[in-house]
């Protein structure tokens, strides 16, 4: 309060009157607390004022932002928001919050590869950004939810892996393609399975598959580095091919070879001492031929 008195050496009773001057309080702006979000996420930047005169406050942010004492921004990269308050007649507050964003969320360490058939693959993948604690795999082709697989595909197939943690957006995922190569197969000719005691047969061999730098065959257990063989048994044999590339899933084969026996020759005759103009009767008593001429 001010009060004033007014006297004249006169007038018995002085004037008094007084004025009450108010002070209002000073400007001040509050924001909330510095926080962290995921990328592609937004908060609220809220402003709390007091002081000054109320109905004149106005707001302004740096960066720019709309003149309100609430914002809900979205930021791509940390950043620090400025917000003043003003009313015109105070001394202007000011107040600042630092918006953290965490990094996109990311998947590496894939890549399209070949393997044998029979053989796998191994995923073992690393992942970064967003909320780790809150990670979520998932794998098409029924692969699951586990982040590192093993697969043993038999023909060429796509996976796909998903990278989410219920905040960031947008996920993040991978495609990649595993090639297989054609199974090992043998391919065998032969000049003829049935064979006369002596003879031989030529056996032709053609491989495919997996991969012909590495390949590697034996023949009844033996190996050979030869793919044309004259075979020359004796008997009836039986044989086994098996080729191997020491990545692929074996293959194998087998054939016979049927050895007629050598013919013995011999016949019988009736009577062996005769007289002139007396008949003999032979009989051919040969074996293991199947055709003659006396």
């Amino acid at each position: 309060w001010l009060k004033v008195t007014v006297t004249d050496a006169c007038t018995v009773l002085p004037a008094v009157d007084s004025v009450l001057v108010k002070v209002r309080a000073p400007l001040q702006i509050t924001l909330n607390n510095d926080s962290t979000i995921c990328k592609g996420t937004s908060v609220q930047l809220r402003g709390t004022p007091r002081g000054g005169d109320s109905l004149n406050y106005t707001y302004v942010w740096s960066p720019s932002l709309s003149n309100a004492k609430v914002n809900t921004v979205s930021p791509p990269t940390k950043t620090k928001y400025y917000l003043t308050l003003k009313d015109n007649c105070s001394t202007n507050a000011i107040d600042s919050i630092t918006i953290d964003v965490l990094s996109a969320l990311k998947i590496a360490g894939l890549k399209d590869t070949t393997i044998c058939y029979g053989g796998s693959a191994n995923f073992a993948p690393s992942v970064s950004g967003g909320q780790a604690s809150q990670y979520v795999y998932q794998w098409n082709n029924g692969l699951g939810t586990a982040l590192n697989q093993v697969v043993s595909p038999k023909a060429k197939t796509i996976y796909r892996l998903s990278l989410k943690d219920n905040c960031t957006k947008p996920s993040d995922s991978v495609q990649i393609t595993v090639d297989v190569r054609a199974p090992l197969k043998i391919n065998k000719s032969l000049s003829k399975t049935t064979l006369c005691n002596g003879d031989s047969v030529l056996l032709n061999l053609v491989f495919t598959g997996g991969i012909p730098t590495q390949y590697q065959w034996t023949l009844n257990g033996a190996n050979t580095t030869q793919n044309r063989l004259f075979l020359k048994p004796t008997t009836n044999t039986h044989y086994a091919i098996q080729l191997n590339d020491n990545c692929s899933d074996l293959d194998s084969g087998s054939f016979d070879l049927v050895v007629n026996p050598t013919p013995k020759v011999s016949f019988t005759a009736d009577k062996t001492n005769i007289c002139e103009k007396e008949t003999v009767q032979f009989t051919n008593t040969t074996t293991g031929a199947n055709a003659f001429a006396w």
